[in-house]
């Protein structure tokens, strides 16, 4: 019965979201029935994904998409996740979470805007129209087979990772959440004045997207380092990038918008982004759920493809064609007067953020684009995004620098620097430490010096603030946390490795490092059979660490996984990773890899999570 209820719910969901939306627009007491309607879809949606998740705890493989991506060895934890580990479940994943936004948005309208329920509205609608259409006909989770299998497939074993529980659905809830200040933005532009367009209605959506979106690109990059097993944290993956992107847009767009809130400033040019923002969302989408990139993150081939060209297309008919209609109304209410101010910073950034965004799509799009107009992939790698993002990064810093320091409207040259004089001292003291200490690589040594730059007067900011702001307070600590994280990003340009083969009883050398190979073990549960190498690891004489890298071959796979061990310290980590191994000669290949300052990383991204919480703690108004 689960199958046919399932399908029932979402092919209910398609005239329904058309009769919300049309009831809404009409207004009246029609308006009501939309509200009602919205909540009943709601319902409908959520009540058919608690029901694609019982069909995996009960292990009914009558469901296609539960024989796919579940068996019976599969721990019950894992089990719930299946929901989003496959194409059709994720979409159904994806529409319920934009129910439950829509729903909360319209509530939260009804006693801010009511006048921008039914435009609003209107939007979500439109959105869960197009994918409850995916969910019923190319992608449906409900689809029976026609023999019922003894046992499923199982869980993809690079998904059977507690990180996969929830990073996925971070990233979702960053996606589907852009929506709505998509959806917001229309309403404001279609039923409102230009001089009612009020920034505060979209600010706590925009941070919703943005919080969760770097959330999920975080939690995304130690589950690469920790499981993956290359050594490294980001590869310019095509879906990876895809989940980067609209961060990039949303970040501008957040420091756009306080221009806009304290002069009146770059309001068409903040509507221009919104809808960037939420196009992004679905190119994204779009990306991991066509088959049209190459990616450890994507979903195999499907029939997807036109109905999510279709949907960006109405996408940036609608939203650059409602920008268009009303650009007289969206004017500024004061002129833009020197790039020498706090503006000017906030713009520049911006402006940094999209070119940003415009490079990683041309490198992530250049092997679709190439093949399709000479046949051949031409694939551009991790070099070109460096190329492209390390300068980009660097002047992004010293935005950092100089921004929060700068004036409104206009400043002076010689007074902003004086300004800065202490940043520029620190920075100044860096840049001789490190060349009298000899640390010669070109990115790593200016990126030191913009390090401290930023730091310092982030650091200076934060502490001496003439009142309490909890949001300006969070907003300083997420800039340390990002400050810190790139110097992390920088000590991959000293990353070491070595390729070792070990017999039991050998010792290998490696930066410091001594690796001596103990052994072999071998073990098998219900779930998994384990090969694992154990390694000593000794420091100046001093043994610090045993390591423990195995393989993995998990029940109803074929292809076994490779799980690293990592000794971590502050400076580095010292990543094994076991290759090729002969259990009878108690023999592996290794590969030793010295990740240096990787832990700054995951120190900042706890630090910019530390600034987001202080940013979303409920407190009393500051006047």
């Amino acid at each position: 019965m689960i199958p046919e209820i399932g399908s029932a719910m979402i092919t209910l969901v398609i005239p329904a979201s058309i009769f919300s939306l049309v009831a809404g627009l009409l207004g009246g007491r029609m308006a009501n029935a939309a509200w009602q309607t919205t909540r009943l879809i709601m319902m409908m949606l959520v009540g058919a994904s608690i029901l694609l998740i019982l069909a995996f705890i009960a292990n009914d493989y009558s469901i296609a998409y539960v024989a796919h991506y579940s068996n019976r060895s599969l721990p019950f934890f894992y089990k719930i996740t299946g929901l989003w580990a496959g194409l059709d479940g994720s979409l159904l994943f994806w529409v319920t979470i934009l129910s439950v936004l829509g729903f909360v948005m319209m509530h939260r309208l009804q006693k801010q805007a009511p006048e921008l329920v039914a435009v609003a509205n209107a939007s979500v609608m439109g959105v869960i129209f197009f994918f409850a259409l995916m969910l019923l006909f190319p992608a449906n989770p409900f689809t029976r087979l026609v023999t019922t299998p003894a046992d499923g497939t199982g869980l993809n074993p690079l998904l059977q990772n507690e990180y996969m529980v929830i990073h996925p659905p971070s990233l979702y809830m960053g996606y589907v959440s852009a929506a709505i200040p998509f959806a917001i933005a229309m309403a404001m532009m279609w039923r409102r004045k230009a001089t009612d367009i009020d920034s505060q209605i979209l600010r706590p959506w925009l941070y919703l997207c943005w919080t969760f979106l770097t959330l999920g690109n975080l939690l995304g990059m130690h589950w690469a380092y920790v499981e993956l097993g290359w050594g490294g944290f980001w590869a310019w993956d095509p879906v990876e990038n895809a989940a980067v992107m609209p961060w990039f847009v949303l970040t501008g767009l957040l420091h756009s918008m306080i221009v806009q809130e304290r002069r009146g400033q770059f309001r068409m040019w903040n509507m221009v982004l919104v809808v960037l923002a939420f196009m992004l969302t679905l190119f994204g989408t779009y990306l991991t759920r066509s088959g049209i990139v190459q990616s450890v993150h994507a979903f195999s081939n499907s029939t997807l493809g036109p109905y999510f060209i279709s949907l960006m297309i109405v996408t940036a008919l609608v939203g650059f064609g409602s920008i268009v209609a009303h650009r007289k109304s969206l004017q500024p209410r004061a002129l833009f007067e020197s790039v020498v101010s706090k503006e000017g910073a906030y713009l520049l950034c911006t402006i940094l953020m999209v070119a940003a965004t415009v490079a990683i799509i041309w490198g992530t799009m250049m092997p679709t684009i190439t093949e399709a107009i000479s046949g051949d992939r031409v694939t551009v790698g991790p070099p070109y995004f460096n190329r492209m993002m390390a300068p980009i990064g660097l002047f992004v810093l010293l935005l950092m620098g100089v921004g929060p320091v700068a004036k409104w409207t206009h400043d002076e040259l010689l007074p902003l620097l004086k300004r800065i004089w202490l940043p520029t001292f620190v920075a100044g003291c860096v840049a001789l430490i490190a060349w009298y200490k000899g640390l010669l690589n070109p990115y790593m040594y200016s990126a030191a010096i913009m390090v401290a730059f930023a730091f310092t007067t982030t650091v200076h900011k934060l502490f001496t603030g003439k009142r309490r702001n909890p949001r300006r307070e969070g907003a300083y600590i997420v800039h340390l946390g990002f400050v810190i994280m790139f110097l992390g990003f920088a000590g991959a340009a000293y990353q070491g490795e070595r390729s070792v083969e070990l017999h039991a009883g050998e010792t290998a050398s490696f930066r410091g490092y001594e690796f001596e190979m103990k052994g072999i073990n071998y073990w098998r549960d219900r779930h998994k059979e384990t090969i694992e190498a154990v390694v000593n690891v000794t420091y100046a004489g001093k043994e610090i660490d045993e390591l423990r890298p195995s393989h993995f071959l998990y029940v109803g796979s074929e292809q076994p996984t490779s799980e690293v061990d990592i000794h971590r310290r502050f400076g580095e980590d010292v990543y094994l990773i076991m290759g090729g191994f002969d259990y009878d000669k108690k023999s592996a290949e290794f590969k030793i890899m010295i990740n240096p300052l990787v832990n700054l990383i995951w120190l900042g991204g706890a630090i910019m999570g530390l600034g987001i919480g202080w940013m979303w703690w409920p407190r009393r108004k500051y006047a």
